[in-house]
């Protein structure tokens, strides 16, 4: 547009009041600016001159032109039909008449050659533009359509070419874009069947002791992590004692019963004290909360979570990297959530413990109250009563014994009868008792 618009510039021969102009034929706007102030290109424009070219009429003619109040002026008009748009090349009658009838002549003459000139021209012109911006569109339609690595040939060091490299520029961030956001749906993917595989294995593992080694060697292998490692605080809350470590170097630091202070300056001692993350982004830096370890001389970045069982902290996990920077609030949000799987866990072993604990205390006194009862059944034998009933009372005496009893304190064996009533059972005390 700039080159057109220097072209219909140009009023070599069309003295003080002369133009050349382009008007468009889709909204009567001026494609190229008015030689004139206040006419601005976004209005609609009419002449005589200017509806006969829109309606594909060529001549020259006298009419009033398009400024207000209107000029009479000598106009030669051009239907341009590549650019859809009319040419039109004017000059004030008032102007071209001060001269001489010969000199009118002339001018007019002149005013049509350069109007076919600047025809030329702007044919030319549509040609130079038109094949790189076709060749543009197509590649523009092609990325849309998926073939994303596809780039327009930048040819010319002029507008166009500018559009084209702006495009080029634009389709590199928008397949970057893609596989930034097809890389993290991978990540959220991995995460998710991660976070799920925590939640299985806490179901299945019920053993704390089994547990937590479990879960920091699969955290490690799904994420590709230098070391993982999970802290419980001891019965004091003083320290946080490592429970399980991954690697050679986590096994020398559990034979060495590793242990942190809460609040100390470690990212273990800071989140053992506020429960807050804490993330380490890279070790080297002066400020940095870390306190090295010389069995992991490799750690750059580190992040720390807290192990919640409602308001109460129990204990940290902790997952260090190789690579500086390598935490950030999304990492956060993800670890996080395991941490509080691992967390549920931790609490479902110790209470199923617990229960387990209950369970053999209520059967040991199961067990006493069973030989209390076999006693006081023994006592009552000696007193000659051999028969009891059983109910939600306890044992009750049932007055003399039945045959079946009897044959089976005779011989220490069970002894089983039918009869019309049902069958009978009867165990010697000493085989009850076992």
């Amino acid at each position: 547009m700039a080159f057109l618009a220097d072209v219909m510039g140009a009023t070599t021969g069309l003295g003080e009041s002369g133009e050349t102009y382009l008007v468009s034929a889709a909204d009567r706007y001026l494609v190229t600016p008015s030689r004139f102030d206040g006419y601005p290109a976004n209005r609609a424009y009419h002449s005589a001159g200017i509806d006969r070219a829109l309606a594909r009429e060529d001549g020259v003619d006298t009419y009033a032109n398009y400024q207000e109040p209107p000029v009479t002026v000598i106009g030669v008009y051009r239907w341009l039909p590549k650019l859809q748009a009319a040419m039109l090349a004017e000059v004030a009658e008032v102007e071209a008449l001060a001269a001489a009838q010969e000199s009118l002549l002339s001018s007019i003459a002149v005013a049509a050659l350069a109007a076919l000139v600047s025809a030329g021209v702007s044919l030319f012109a549509v040609s130079y533009l038109t094949r790189p911006l076709s060749q543009l569109a197509r590649v523009a339609t092609q990325v849309a359509q998926g073939n994303l690595h596809l780039r327009a040939r930048v040819g010319q060091q002029n507008e166009v070419g500018q559009v084209a490299a702006a495009f080029n520029s634009m389709a590199d961030q928008f397949t970057n874009l893609i596989d930034t956001l097809e890389h993290r749906v991978t990540a959220r993917t991995r995460d998710i069947a991660t976070i799920a595989e925590i939640g299985r294995i806490a179901t299945q593992i019920h053993d704390v002791d089994v547990l937590l080694p479990r879960m920091v060697n699969l955290i490690q292998q799904a994420f590709g992590f230098y070391h993982v490692q999970l802290f419980m605080l001891d019965d004091s809350g003083r320290y946080a004692v490592l429970k399980a470590s991954t690697g050679e170097a986590g096994e020398e630091l559990l034979r060495r019963r590793h242990s942190l202070t809460v609040g100390s300056q470690s990212v273990i001692g800071q989140v053992t004290l506020t429960g807050d993350p804490v993330i380490a982004l890279d070790t080297e830096g002066a400020d940095v909360i870390h306190r090295p370890n010389a069995l992991l001389p490799d750690t750059r970045s580190e992040m720390a979570l807290a192990l919640r069982i409602g308001n109460r902290i129990v204990g940290a996990l902790d997952v260090q990297s190789v690579e500086p920077n390598a935490f950030d609030q999304d990492h956060v949000s993800v670890f996080q959530g395991m941490a509080d799987q691992i967390a549920v866990a931790i609490n479902n072993a110790a209470l199923l413990g617990e229960s387990e604990a209950r369970l053999r205390q209520i059967e040991q006194l199961n067990r006493q109250l069973v030989g209390d009862t076999w006693r006081r059944h023994m006592q009552n034998y000696a007193n000659g009563t051999l028969a009891f009933t059983a109910d939600p009372g306890g044992m009750q005496p049932a007055g003399e014994a039945t045959p079946t009893q009897t044959r089976a304190l005779t011989s220490g064996e069970p002894v089983i009868q039918r009869r019309d009533e049902g069958i009978h059972v009867a165990l010697p005390s000493g085989m009850a008792g076992r």
